[in-house]
């Protein structure tokens, strides 16, 4: 799957939930946190991929999602997020490969724990609001932050138990919302787009 628009092309594989941006991941920075790109962007599928799975500028799905969040929050929460906003982790982040910003590690250990809003987060780790809200960015861009905890939650694993394992690219993966949360994000709104503020980003 191809997702075009006026930045540089993104093919998406689906089948293992990997991608690669024409020119390099750095090459989409300039347009991180402009406004209504979903809208102007066209999708394209063909049985025909240009690169192969194998491709040396290849990278997983969640990272280069992980990545555009952060940049596009620079310090903001998303449209429409209330500090009353309930957060929990369903998943320790694989910081192994993922970009590590100020205080993420002392939020993600308090969200796997228990349910805390934003504001609540900020007062508790006495963190600047900042560094909240762009790890808050990141960690729902990858389906990472829920409402309430997970009936079982997973346990904490070491750094070694993060690296990521090998897998067929034909394995399916538990992470196949991702690509749920992508294509919503493309879709166009049925109704009139909402209201933007400057403390938000889209």
């Amino acid at each position: 799957m191809y997702i075009q628009g006026d930045w540089p092309g993104i093919a998406v594989y689906p089948r293992s939930l990997t991608a690669v941006v024409y020119g390099g991941e750095d090459s989409l920075r300039p347009y991180a946190g402009t406004e209504d790109l979903p809208l102007r962007a066209g999708l394209v599928f063909s049985r025909a991929p240009e690169y192969d799975v194998n491709h040396p500028g290849m990278v997983p799905l969640d990272v280069l999602m992980w990545k555009l969040a952060l940049g596009a929050s620079r310090g903001r929460l998303p449209l429409d997020t209330p500090l009353d906003t309930p957060c929990a982790l369903w998943e320790w982040p694989n910081f192994t490969r993922l970009i590590v910003t100020p205080g993420a590690m002392s939020v993600a250990a308090l969200w796997a724990r228990q349910v805390c809003t934003l504001s609540e987060t900020i007062s508790l780790l006495r963190l600047p609001a900042e560094d909240v809200f762009v790890f808050y960015s990141a960690a729902v861009a990858v389906d990472l932050v829920h409402p309430e905890l997970p009936s079982r939650p997973a346990p904490l694993r070491s750094s070694a138990q993060l690296q990521p394992q090998p897998q067929p690219v034909d394995a399916p993966s538990p992470r196949r919302s991702l690509l749920r949360k992508l294509f919503d994000r493309l879709r166009p709104p049925d109704g009139p787009s909402a209201d933007t503020t400057p403390s938000s980003h889209p």
